[in-house]
């Protein structure tokens, strides 16, 4: 791998050779042009999957994640209080070479959070929220696979699972859109504060707190990226 720590070595970042030594010079190690790396990091940042004191393999998979994918906003002009405001938000895959996300699609979880403030920080606005269980939104779109029994019926077993009922992840050099809109209040303080990040756990927490035990383990969630934008009232 050309992944070492400060060069995440997505499809988005530089992938600088890495020169050096593969073994002592003073035992006959020659040096050579590149020193291929064997960190095999992933998307995991949760402690259950690490091993212990590998805090550079959690910060290695956090760069990895913030250089995977960008986000655009986009928004017609002319908005007034009272009007419903309609924002669109792209998740590009620009530099993870594969789909998002990839491995355990079926428990993995991506997806967006948008929130609304106007002048004073009030807000106006929320989606994708996660409670203070970690369960996200029920109307949150969430980036995964789906996979199905022979009935049908959605399942997290994959020893039951016969098909796959959906998969809306983004594919590699692709992209996916989502639309969302509100009611301006007509006390909204101008300008208003359109921001979205794209989010990413590794696991739902119910499932972690279903096996593990609640409270045991905390799956942290990581901002693969962030946008913002103001418009005028």
């Amino acid at each position: 791998m050309r992944q070492r720590p400060g060069f995440p070595s997505t499809g988005s970042t530089e992938r600088p050779d890495n020169p050096g030594f593969a073994s002592p010079e003073i035992m006959g190690g020659k040096k050579r042009p590149h020193i291929w790396t064997h960190y095999f990091v992933g998307g995991s940042t949760n402690p259950v999957s690490l091993p212990p004191g590998s805090d550079i393999n959690k910060q290695l998979a956090i760069d990895r994640l913030k250089n995977a994918a960008t986000l655009e906003i986009s928004l017609t002009p002319g908005y007034k209080k009272g009007d419903v405001l309609k924002v669109n938000v792209v998740i590009k895959n620009t530099g993870a070479g594969h789909y998002l996300p990839t491995g355990l699609t079926e428990l993995r979880q991506m997806w967006l959070s948008v929130s609304i403030t106007d002048a004073e920080g009030k807000p106006v606005y929320q989606s994708g929220k996660v409670d203070e269980k970690g369960v996200i939104d029920a109307n949150t779109t969430v980036y995964h696979t789906v996979f199905g029994d022979k009935d049908g019926k959605p399942t997290l077993h994959v020893w039951s699972a016969t098909q796959i009922l959906s998969d809306n992840r983004v594919p590699p050099k692709g992209q996916k859109e989502e639309s969302f809109a509100c009611l301006i209040p007509q006390d909204a303080k101008a300008p208003l504060k359109i921001t979205a990040v794209l989010n990413y756990r590794s696991a739902p927490q119910e499932v972690v707190d279903a096996l593990l035990g609640e409270k045991s383990v905390k799956f942290p969630i990581v901002d693969m990226a962030e946008i913002s934008t103001e418009i005028s009232l």
